[in-house]
């Protein structure tokens, strides 16, 4: 294990308070994130690990807090004269906040601050460093136009806007998703979703109009334990027409009592293509508008395909003040197998104070068997009280 897996796979969060009184939390977090480019005949590429501290307050409609993070990139570059490494480091503190005007409307704002180095080496010179900077808010706006119960339609809006000064970039998104569930003869609850966003970038980076729409049916059958959900979303257009995005998901699940950890269960994953989360959840989510460019040419996009297995069953132990699952899952991609085995442990009432244990072992495999079967064992501990 890597110090590197250790910050990415990380996170904790500590809560304390009341609805009377307000809550006040402490989190924190580690992420990490992959980018490349191209300009001309210069190409640029690497990763950025980052670590989050935050903490906040909520007292009644309105919420206040900060973070501070502290980024750490490191990547090449090549051109036709010749390439290098490039590597920085960033810290920042981003206050932000949250206030709820009724029960549909709310405001969210955030600003920040950091500052850095940067260090340049061209292949066989001196390094050459600069001092960075980031200025950075951001504000936006959700509305709940339409809210009904399980048996009602759900209709809401939501927009936001980024400014960055330095680098000059800026971003305005709009987004619509709504649901209609309706319950059947029988009990089951059926719900047809359906999101679409709408996004413009402008400045130094990649500039333009995007839309992205998805769409989703959901099928829960309580007294049987029964779930069963379809997915799909796709970019609509944009006005590089090199970009493309597509990306659907299945899924199964068994589980004949909902309300318990015991007994049997089954879940059933298939999926093709990019995330099928639809609409705002992807187009809105991305740094720039370069991520959706699957391919430069004219030909359909490659779709990779998934299928996942999972099966488990949870048996009392230690006196049933526990629950032990025994689990086992496969996974098979157009790149690969995979196999796991593990055991879980929790306890069997969890409230305020929760406790899983889980080990498992996983196998994976090369599909073209050309290389050596990978091997690993993981070890998850996630505590609450």
């Amino acid at each position: 294990m890597t110090g590197r897996d250790v910050l990415t796979g990380s996170s904790f969060a500590l809560t304390e308070g009341s609805t009377e009184a307000g809550f006040g939390a402490v989190w924190g977090r580690g992420a990490i994130s992959r980018f490349d480019g191209r300009q001309g005949d210069l190409t640029l590429d690497g990763e950025v690990l980052s670590s989050m501290l935050g903490a906040d307050w909520t007292g009644g409609p309105g919420t206040a807090g900060f973070m501070v993070a502290h980024s750490r990139g490191e990547g090449s570059y090549h051109a036709g004269a010749g390439g290098g490494e490039v590597s920085l480091t960033l810290t920042g503190i981003y206050p932000y906040g949250r206030y709820a005007v009724d029960e549909g409307l709310s405001l969210w704002g955030v600003l920040g601050h950091g500052a850095g180095k940067l260090t340049l080496t061209p292949e066989g010179s001196t390094p050459l460093k600069a001092d960075i900077d980031l200025t950075m808010a951001a504000a936006g706006t959700r509305d709940t136009i339409l809210e009904g119960d399980d048996d009602g339609a759900t209709l809401a809006l939501t927009a936001d806007g980024l400014a960055a000064s330095k680098a000059n970039v800026t971003r305005l998104r709009l987004g619509l998703e709504g649901s209609l569930p309706s319950t059947l003869e029988g009990g089951a609850l059926l719900t047809p979703s359906a999101k679409i966003g709408l996004r413009h970038d402008g400045g130094d980076a990649e500039t333009g109009f995007g839309a992205d729409i998805g769409a989703g049916l959901s099928w829960t059958d309580a007294a049987r334990g029964l779930n069963a959900e379809i997915r799909g979303r796709g970019l609509l257009t944009h006005e590089d027409g090199g970009f493309r995005e597509r990306g659907f998901a299945a899924s199964l699940a068994w589980n004949p009592t909902p309300g318990s950890a015991l007994g049997p269960s089954i879940a059933l994953r298939q999926t093709a293509g990019a995330s099928a989360s639809g609409g705002m959840d992807a187009l809105l989510s991305r740094g720039t508008m370069a991520g959706l460019a699957a391919n430069d040419n004219d030909n359909d996009v490659d779709v990779a395909h998934r299928l996942e297995v999972k099966l488990s069953y949870g048996l009392p132990a230690f006196g049933s003040r526990f629950i032990g699952t025994p689990e086992m899952g496969f996974g098979f991609s157009d790149t690969g197998r995979d196999y796991s085995l593990g055991w879980g442990l929790g306890l069997a009432r969890q409230d305020r104070t929760s406790l899983d244990l889980s080990l498992e072992g996983t196998r994976r495999e090369s599909a073209n068997d050309d290389g050596k079967p990978e091997h690993g064992i993981g070890l998850r501990l996630k505590a609450r009280w």
